[in-house]
């Protein structure tokens, strides 16, 4: 898959632009605040129909302007798609797909499929729980129609079973309403922890690989999912069973403290560097190979599945790698439509590079030479 073309008009510092991508490698390089971000905010709009930044959508167009446009001219398997997106400060989003519209944007997933790298998600490495579930539940919804729906329908009876239990004195039938709650509780999270062991063996198995290549053999990475109800992560029966007998011999626990401690709301994800974990011990240099490594195996991941490559989005990629590293990222990403920002080409042997180099300034791209392969 690749993007062609890509208009925007009225997005954020963007007042009109039309961009021709190339097939491989396209870096925008520019100062801070120019625009390269927003450019790569703006395709992946097109490709999930929001914000990687979580920004409101009055927040996306151009100030003093009541809307935005944004329209890709993608290539999926020599099929061309169009995808147009329209945010309005006194209207809903629209977005269109060869000109028909939808309303679910799982039609929208499903026609364009990126991976995105921002420095916010140095997070992922670095910062709590919660952050990491989120990271493999997106992963997963992405590529599960079905997901997202039931970890909604987990989160829902968790804050149900949370509410009951703190009002408890009040209700005369307690028991067997947290019976009949507990059992959808268990149900729901027990299939939550299936799909994301599942997913989780196949992120590690190539973001190992990808380490491997960027740190030159030096360092192995591991990703292990970490679950707190259940020691078998394969069989439905069994995790049902030993997650029901976790919240029975914790019940006095949960009551004390007026809610649900164990679940799927409560695991995480455990990143490590030669068996050391990368929170504690790994330098700025090693957590951000770690999370690239981690968002090339989510692209070989969607690869696998879907038998489509991804479009590859990596912003400020090379902040903090040396030389060595990032003569490697180069070489990894070869094979997917790559759109990279930087802020210096110092760091970047160019003269192999087959693609495009755009000049960022103040909202407006200018092609810079076409490098083809020598």
């Amino acid at each position: 898959m690749i993007i062609k073309e890509l208009k925007l008009i009225n997005h954020r510092n963007y007042e009109y632009e039309n961009i021709a991508f190339h097939e491989n490698t396209n870096i925008l390089v520019g100062k801070n605040a120019q625009g390269k971000t927003n450019l790569l905010e703006a395709i992946y709009i097109c490709a999930r129909g929001y914000s990687f930044k979580n920004l409101k959508e009055d927040q996306l167009i151009k100030f003093g302007c009541k809307d935005s446009y944004l329209k890709a001219e993608i290539l999926n398997a020599n099929r061309k798609r169009s995808v147009e997106v329209k945010l309005s400060d006194s209207q809903k989003k629209r977005i269109r797909i060869n000109e028909i519209e939808i309303s679910n944007l799982k039609e929208l997933k499903s026609q364009f499929g990126v991976v995105i790298f921002s420095p916010e998600e140095m997070k992922i490495i670095k910062e709590t729980p919660s952050i990491r579930r989120k990271f493999i539940d997106d992963i997963i919804a992405n590529n599960d129609i079905g997901y997202k729906a039931l970890l909604n329908d987990y989160y829902k009876v968790r804050f149900q079973r949370n509410d009951l239990i703190k009002n408890r004195l009040k209700n005369n039938y307690f028991e067997q309403m947290k019976n009949a709650i507990t059992k959808q509780l268990v149900d729901y999270g027990s299939k939550i922890a299936i799909y994301r062991y599942k997913y989780t063996l196949m992120l590690n198995e190539f973001a190992k690989v990808n380490h491997r290549i960027l740190s030159s053999d030096k360092e192995e990475l591991s990703i292990e999912y970490q679950n707190n109800f259940s020691e078998d992560l394969v069989n439905l029966e069994v995790i049902e069973s030993q997650y029901r007998s976790k919240l029975e011999e914790n019940e006095q626990r949960e009551l004390d403290q007026f809610q649900t401690l164990y679940g799927p709301h409560k695991d995480d994800l455990l990143i490590t560097i030669n068996d050391l974990d990368t929170r504690a011990y790994a330098s700025q240099g090693q957590q951000r190979t770690a999370m690239l490594s981690l968002k090339l195996a989510e692209a070989m991941l969607i690869e696998k599945l879907t038998k489509v490559k991804p479009i590859l989005l990596l912003d400020d990629v090379f902040s903090e790698l040396d030389n060595q590293r990032a003569r490697l990222l180069v070489e990894a990403i070869k094979g997917y439509q790559t759109i990279i920002t930087t802020n210096t080409l110092l760091n970047i042997d160019t003269s192999k590079m087959l693609g495009n180099i755009y000049k960022i300034e103040s909202g407006r791209v200018i092609p810079q030479n076409t490098r083809e392969r020598k």
